[in-house]
């Protein structure tokens, strides 16, 4: 199965929910140049070979259920209610740079839960489009196993993140998402 419809969250509400409030916080720094207060991930995984035309960076607010202070400044009222989001494994603020992709991968490749302690009980991974650029699936879009969708602010699309899935932004402007990862024991006929 490709596409997981969000709504076999038990609590799919909740991501709806989300997204409202993500949105507010958002709207603090929507102008900013996130590189100075985010992680670059070509450089917290920098044992992974990663192509040139990757610019893309990270804010991890909750991983492994636990609060990571860093970024509470930024993303205060985020963190207060997805904390308490039922099955909620990690969330991460995506901030994908113009003409940029995310490579094709799995994320149960054995570099990654090397690395990560909190990703060896993966859950299904849940998109949320928070500032989304681009009318078209070629501009910006997501596949899993080549089978591609384009993504609009507010949208929900959840996968699970063993297949390979990838993405990219064929714009001027940044994409800005939520990166969910819930328990799959929350999702119902799945």
């Amino acid at each position: 199965m490709d596409w997981i419809n969000y709504k076999n969250y038990s609590h799919y509400n909740q991501l709806e929910q989300l997204y409202k409030v993500g949105l507010q916080d958002y709207q603090k720094f929507v102008n900013t140049d996130i590189r100075y207060f985010s992680e670059d991930i070509t450089k917290s995984y920098s044992h992974i070979p990663w192509p040139e035309n990757v610019d893309w960076h990270m804010q991890p607010l909750i991983r492994g259920g636990q609060v990571l202070e860093t970024y509470k400044p930024y993303w205060g009222h985020t963190i207060t209610f997805a904390k308490n989001i039922p099955g909620l494994i990690s969330l991460n603020v995506n901030f994908v740079d113009a003409h940029s992709i995310v490579p094709d991968h799995k994320d149960d490749m054995p570099m990654l839960l090397e690395v990560d302690e909190w990703r060896k009980k993966l859950g299904y991974i849940t998109v949320i489009g928070i500032d989304v650029p681009g009318e078209t699936i070629e501009e910006s879009g997501f596949h899993v196993n080549h089978n591609k969708k384009h993504l609009k602010n507010g949208d929900i699309i959840t996968i699970d993140g063993s297949n390979v899935h990838g993405s990219w932004n064929n714009t001027d402007k940044r994409r800005v998402t939520f990166y969910v990862s819930i328990n799959k024991d929350y999702y119902v006929n799945v």
